[in-house]
């Protein structure tokens, strides 16, 4: 038996496979019957190919980061994670849209992840820097200061903050607090809560059952990931006694308790996106 080929081959040949360049678009559409609006097989620019190509690519990368997956029907389930994932990033509603444009193309599905609500191509939606985001004016981080605490002391993905109950918060001997959590897929790991918080997240579950959700529903436009950036930066400053500097050698043993503490298995990602 051959070896399967890779995800990367798998989704770029099913890109290629639909490429109709020097073809006329609107005759295509003329000759399928095609109603206003709705897709049409095929792809006729070569422009539009090599930016589908990118960020089908761009989509495998990050399933191999995250999965064990081998093919694209396994792989297709998490699409809607993945632009999931890009919202809570603040990726501007262009750059969404056309992730989700060219994954559609890719699997050839034009109802993919028609569940995930993308934000409206406004001109005030538009992020152009990694910096904070300005925060949706229904969303008051006062009134939800127990959630943004906990958030800030666990690093717990949006999935995980709306799931975690009382009993997924234990102590191990010396008192350190820990809380269990299931995400990506149900990977199970234990996020160590930060020193700080530790008295915080004591009385935020103080009286509650142990098997009541701590949280439930997680408000769409809080800003999960800024709270796992912040959470990731102070988890380095309490293991290594210093903020986390690009210039200088890197602490490699603390830096993979940080991207195990997130959830990721790839150094790289923590660097670039949190650290």
């Amino acid at each position: 038996m051959g070896k399967r080929p890779s995800l990367k081959y798998q989704i770029t040949q099913s890109l290629i496979k639909q490429k109709r360049f020097g073809e006329s678009k609107y005759e295509a559409k003329r000759a399928g019957n095609v109603k206003f609006g709705q897709p049409v097989d095929g792809i006729f620019s070569y422009k539009t190919m090599k930016v589908y190509l990118d960020e089908a690519v761009r989509f495998v990368n990050w399933v191999k980061e995250n999965y064990k997956v081998k093919t694209l029907e396994e792989a297709k389930k998490y699409v809607g994670e993945y632009l999931e994932e890009g919202k809570e990033r603040k990726l501007s509603a262009w750059t969404l849209k056309l992730q989700r444009s060219a994954l559609r193309k890719a699997f050839q599905d034009s109802e993919l992840a028609k569940e995930v609500q993308l934000p409206d191509r406004r001109k005030e939606n538009i992020v152009r820097s990694r910096g904070d985001a300005v925060r949706d004016k229904n969303f008051s981080e006062e009134r939800n200061k127990d959630m943004v605490d906990f958030a800030k002391a666990t690093g717990l993905r949006r999935s995980g903050m709306s799931k975690v109950r009382v009993r997924d918060v234990f102590e191990m001997d010396g008192g350190k607090l820990f809380v269990a959590t299931r995400e990506k897929g149900g990977r199970y790991r234990e996020a160590p809560v930060l020193e700080k918080y530790t008295e915080r997240v004591r009385e935020i579950i103080h009286g509650k059952d142990p098997d009541e959700e701590i949280f439930g529903k997680i408000h769409s436009s809080a800003d999960i990931h800024s709270y796992r950036r912040e959470y990731a930066q102070e988890l380095y400053r309490e293991i290594t006694g210093e903020s986390y500097d690009p210039a200088k050698d890197k602490d490699k043993e603390a830096l993979q308790q940080v991207s195990e503490a997130l959830g990721h298995s790839r150094l790289d990602v923590v660097t670039r996106n949190y650290l």
